[in-house]
């Protein structure tokens, strides 16, 4: 790989942190109509799936560095692990039926809704510098 297109450590913690703000914007902002146009046992399920979505971040964050920066093992399954933690919780939370699932998958897919929002910076970034992909 050549050190032109390598991406610098500075420019991935700009995308990192712009992801976390719109994450956060993400979920704050499908909590606040949650709570205008569902009842409270919807607005909790999105919460605890935006809080998942978070904490699946966190981990994929973590456990991408160690990936690429050691060779240990350790950091490969906790990749892998957090599907399985994430999984428990969803499923724990069907079962005792204490928040809709469907809210649920709503606040999970908020990260979704911040990688779109980053597309959207990236594709403004592109073409107010004038600069190629």
């Amino acid at each position: 790989m050549s050190g032109e297109t390598k991406p610098s450590v500075e420019e991935s913690t700009a995308v990192e942190k712009r992801l976390w703000r719109f994450l956060i914007i993400s979920l704050v902002l499908e909590c606040a109509s949650s709570l205008i146009l569902a009842d409270l046992k919807f607005t909790a399920g999105i919460a605890v799936g935006g809080s998942l979505a978070m904490f699946n971040f966190y981990l994929l964050q973590t456990s991408v560095r160690g990936l690429f920066n050691t060779q240990s093992n350790s950091f490969a399954i906790k990749f892998f692990l957090r599907y399985v933690v994430v999984g428990l919780v969803i499923w724990l939370f069907f079962y005792l039926q204490i928040v809709s699932i469907t809210a649920i998958l709503l606040g999970f897919s908020s990260f979704v809704v911040a990688l779109m929002l980053e597309a959207v910076a990236q594709f403004y970034f592109v073409i107010t510098k004038h600069e190629d992909l």
